[in-house]
């Protein structure tokens, strides 16, 4: 739902109706009680006064180091969002979310999308501290399944809220860019069963809980790292990691691995496959290919 600026106009829901050029005219739907649709609603970008002073602000704004990609990110988003701009560096897109405060960016997980959530979060904290006016704009993340598998948790610590693959179809990654920006987490459902695996399992009467068995699918990365992404001390690691290895009756982290590979679990962070011929993996053929159709689509001229 898209939530105004002062919190008292209703949330509304949206949806697009695809014209002959593959471009998306706008609607909202479910404005009143009885769900009819409102002729006087405006989108995000619409509601608030431009700052540029060119009557032109960003409702969402892409952030991509590949040119390829990022124009095919545009073509796909703009079919949904009033409007949007582009940055091809972490720096570039804060500049452009300092002037225009979009509610949406949607930014590369192999940028420094750390840093720029964190920085996004830290914003909106000084804003509510000093009680200054302030758009929430809202972090959607593009990955893969390694990294997203890699870093899912820190991801989510770091401010964003909503993670899809860069190979999703134009409508999935449509619908979670319409999710995230009225703040409803969005997760690639491949990514999120990997990470959110069996929360307990049993080992001849003793049980394994959460935070063992997430330490045990991830014990393929050091330990330093395991610890960044769960967001545990040395201490509690140690203590987990021992009573792992105590009740799968095992004594080294090779051992431990194999077991859980014969238990049906999945090592993180899951590999994708590679294309022998492109050597690209497969995700990332497949996520150049729908910016390439998203790119020819939106250049069709109108019938």
């Amino acid at each position: 739902m898209v939530e105004t600026h002062d919190g008292n106009e209703p949330k509304k829901q949206l949806e697009t109706a695809r014209g002959g050029s593959g471009r998306k005219g706008r609607t909202a739907i479910g404005a009143g009680d009885s769900g009819e649709g409102d002729d006087h609603f405006l989108w995000p970008s619409e509601q608030y006064e431009p700052r540029s002073g060119r009557g032109f602000r960003p409702s969402v704004i892409i952030c991509e180091s590949d040119s390829q990609l990022r124009a095919g990110f545009k073509c796909m988003f703009s079919n949904a969002f009033a409007s949007v701009a582009e940055a091809s560096t972490t720096s570039e897109a804060w500049d452009l979310i300092r002037k225009y405060e979009p509610n949406l960016v949607v930014c590369s997980g192999d940028l420094g999308v750390f840093s720029l959530s964190e920085k996004i979060r830290s914003k909106l904290h000084t804003a509510e501290l000093f009680e200054q006016d302030c758009i929430r704009t809202y972090v959607l993340v593009l990955t893969d399944t390694f990294c997203g598998t890699r870093y899912f948790h820190r991801l989510i610590g770091s401010g964003a809220i909503s993670i899809a693959r860069k190979c999703a179809s134009e409508e999935e990654l449509i619908r979670a860019g319409q999710c995230t920006i009225n703040c409803k987490p969005y997760f690639d459902q491949g990514i999120e069963n990997l990470v959110r695996q069996p929360p307990k399992m049993k080992f001849d009467g003793k049980i394994l809980v959460g935070l063992e068995i997430e330490i045990w699918v991830r014990l393929n990365l050091d330990n330093d790292e395991i610890r960044r992404e769960l967001n545990v001390s040395e201490n509690q690691f140690k203590a987990a990691y021992e009573r792992l290895l105590l009740i799968l009756g095992v004594a080294t982290r090779k051992d431990a691995i194999n077991e859980a590979t014969r238990r049906g679990l999945v090592s993180l962070p899951k590999l994708d496959k590679v294309d022998p011929a492109t050597s690209q993996t497969l995700e990332a053929k497949q996520a150049r290919l729908n910016c390439k159709q998203a790119i020819e689509r939106s250049m069709t001229p109108i019938d």
